[in-house]
C-alpha cells in the first residue's frame, strides 16, 4: 500500500456543483437524493449499462455500480479527453468541468464505505477489491500517466489508467479535500458558489495542467 495521501478525483458539470452544495453531500445516482436535474457528462449508453453491473469481490455481491460515487486515483482520466473532443459524448470545454477532490484518508475520517478497482470498473477484466492492503494491484504508473493509449506490447493500459475508487451512496461535503479548475473565470464561479453557500473554507485550486487541450 502506498505511504502517502492517497487523492481521488471526481469530475462534474459545473452546473451540479450548486445543488451538490446545497445538499451538503454527494450522491449515487440511486440515492433518493440525487439531483434531479443532474447533468451527466459522461457516455449515456455506458451509464446506464453501469446500473446493472454487480460489484463483486470473492463470492459475495456488494449492489451495483449505480449505488456507488465514482472517483478516479488520478487526474486527466480518458472519461475527460473524450469530452473535450466529443467524442461518443457531447463536446463540453473545460472551463464548464470542475474537479471535486477528496482522499482515501478523508472518506475514513467520515466513515464513508468504498470499494476500489484495478482498471475501469465495467470492464470485464477488471476486479475490485474492499481492503486497502490490496491497493498494489493498481497501476499506479498508469494512472498517473500522461500518455495512456494501448500499444502492441501493452494492450491494457487504457482499462488501468481508469482504476475507480467507488463511494458507496453518498459522502459528505466535509470529505472534500479541494475544488480544481481549468481557468480563472471557473475558479471565480466556484468561489461565488462556496461564499453562497458560507463553505468558504474550502481551497479552490488551478489546474489547467489536470485537463486536454
Amino acid at each position: 500500500m502506498k505511504e502517502y495521501t492517497i487523492y481521488i478525483y471526481r469530475i462534474i458539470s459545473k452546473d451540479n456543483l450548486d445543488f451538490i452544495l446545497h445538499s451538503g453531500k454527494l450522491c449515487s445516482s440511486s440515492h433518493p437524493e440525487c439531483d434531479p436535474n443532474y447533468l451527466p457528462i459522461g457516455e449515456t449508453t455506458l451509464i446506464q449499462s453501469r446500473k446493472s453491473k454487480q460489484v463483486i469481490i470473492g463470492n459475495q455481491v456488494f449492489g451495483t455500480l449505480s449505488e456507488y460515487i465514482p472517483f478516479y486515483f488520478g487526474p486527466r482520466p480518458l472519461m475527460l479527453y473524450a469530452i473535450r473532443h466529443g467524442y461518443d459524448v457531447p463536446k463540453i470545454a473545460a472551463h464548464e468541468i470542475v474537479y471535486i477532490i477528496s482522499s482515501l484518508e478523508k472518506l475514513k475520517e467520515q466513515s464513508c464505505k468504498y470499494v476500489f478497482t484495478d482498471g475501469h470498473a465495467y470492464d470485464a477484466l477488471t476486479q475490485f477489491f474492499d481492503n486497502d492492503a490490496e491497493l498494489v494491484n493498481i497501476d499506479w504508473k498508469s494512472v498517473n500517466a500522461k500518455n495512456w493509449k494501448n500499444t502492441p506490447t501493452d494492450p491494457d493500459r487504457k482499462r488501468r489508467k481508469q482504476a475507480e475508487c467507488l463511494v458507496y451512496y453518498e459522502m459528505p461535503l466535509s470529505a472534500v479535500a479541494l475544488f480544481a479548475v481549468y481557468d480563472r473565470n471557473c475558479l471565480r464561479y466556484v468561489e461565488e458558489l462556496l461564499k453562497n453557500h458560507s463553505l468558504t473554507t474550502f481551497d479552490v485550486k488551478l489546474k489547467p495542467e489536470w485537463y486536454y487541450e
